[in-house]
């Protein structure tokens, strides 16, 4: 186990340039070695004790998130007597007025914050996700006949100093992780088509993952971490939504404008209808840039079939209902569009089906079955038929070998 571990260590600290500490549980003084890395020594625990105690509470086959007074993280999984950490790292950038923020709620003085600031910039800055296929992976390694793991976040509570054993578990069933996992791929593919009322729906259901969560029944009862509950699911909301219209093509300069002015917004945001409004904003104005910047190239009338298309993609479409909505014949709309494009309005469709087909192949465990109905091609033989044709493989054999394809 020490071996196998040892090489899953230098796999992840060098694929992602991550700190990776692989130790005994029973060994809570190793604490000593790299609390000495820390901006204070006490950010994450109090003593070795403390840590020892968390250790060797960790169940196996389980992820841990744990973020420290300072707003930092870290993953750890535990196996067979032995332990892994990933960090510290940053899930998403922070900003200065952030890090101002969390000075002074540690009560650090004014005349050591820009020793602060230097401490955040060296931290890496790597999405939670990238983390989690590292640990998830080497559990996989370990136990190969096993599901997804279970992940646990966890948030010290209070401040540094006054630390007494307080955490805030946020537990996350493995059966949650997948649906969790699903929905998510659902919401990019649709921000990814330009869809703001599905995306909309869909983020609703993501957002709401940590209030469902089995906290402690204190902090629920306050007003206050109910609020940092619900700005830390819609962080991880907009990301997801970053993530999905960067993949479309969308310039990074515009993109950052909408997250940000998002960000900053939220942050400054008093009550959770506040910060309701300001993510389905956020989520209009994505879209709308991922539509502009797809249909840039394209005459208004290909434009509205298009934009009729992508969010239609699961029921019946033919050339009459696009016609209609674009307001032309639909010979006229199937000339046009095949003289812009390149495609048929029928080929046109197939394929955005058949795209959003393979990205949940790739994405979420959805059954195959399900895929085709959610992508609008209802016979099942019919769409590993089309499937094989565009991909040169099946559906099952994709799955298995995304970037292998025959």
């Amino acid at each position: 186990m020490e071996e196998k571990f040892e090489m899953a260590k230098m796999f992840i600290s060098t694929l992602q340039n991550l700190n990776v500490y692989t130790f005994m549980q029973t060994k809570g003084e190793i604490y000593e070695s790299f609390s000495q890395t820390f901006f204070v020594p006490n950010q994450m625990f109090p003593s070795s004790s403390a840590f020892k105690k968390f250790i060797f509470d960790l169940k196996e086959k389980t992820i841990y998130h744990l973020i420290d007074h300072l707003h930092i993280s870290y993953c750890f999984v535990a196996a067979e007597g032995w332990v892994m950490m990933i960090g510290p790292y940053l899930p998403d950038s922070i900003k200065k007025h952030e890090i101002k923020r969390i000075s002074d709620e540690n009560h650090f003085s004014e005349a050591i914050f820009d020793k602060l600031l230097l401490y955040y910039r060296s931290i890496r800055l790597i999405e939670k996700s990238e983390v989690v296929l590292a640990a998830q992976t080497l559990l996989h390694c370990l136990y190969p006949a096993e599901g997804e793991a279970p992940q646990i976040e966890i948030a010290l509570e209070g401040r540094m100093a006054d630390l007494n054993d307080k955490y805030i578990y946020r537990k996350i069933s493995a059966e949650n992780i997948t649906k969790i996992h699903n929905t998510e791929n659902e919401f990019m593919i649709n921000i990814m088509q330009g869809n703001a009322q599905e995306s909309k729906r869909l983020i609703r259901i993501i957002a709401s993952r940590f209030e469902a969560s089995e906290m402690d029944a204190a902090a629920n009862r306050n007003q206050a971490k109910n609020l940092a509950t619900t700005r830390e699911g819609y962080a991880i909301a907009r990301t997801l939504a970053r993530i999905a219209a960067r993949n479309t093509g969308v310039p990074s300069d515009a993109l950052n404008a909408i997250t940000d002015a998002s960000r900053n917004a939220s942050m400054n945001a008093t009550t959770t209808d506040e910060l309701n409004r300001i993510l389905l904003q956020t989520i209009d104005d994505i879209c709308m840039l991922v539509t502009q910047n797809r249909l840039m190239k394209y005459s208004p009338v290909v434009k509205r079939a298009i934009q009729y298309i992508l969010p239609n993609l699961s029921q019946p479409i033919t050339a009459k209902h696009i016609a209609r909505h674009t307001g032309v014949s639909a010979n006229y709309l199937s000339s046009i569009f095949k003289s812009e494009t390149g495609l048929t309005l029928t080929e046109f469709i197939c394929n955005q089906r058949l795209e959003n087909a393979a990205n949940l192949l790739v994405y979420s465990s959805m059954p195959i079955q399900e895929i085709c109905c959610f992508v609008g091609i209802f016979d099942s033989n019919y769409f590993a038929k089309l499937f094989k044709k565009k991909y040169g493989t099946s559906p099952s054999e994709y799955r298995r070998n995304p970037n292998n394809p025959h």
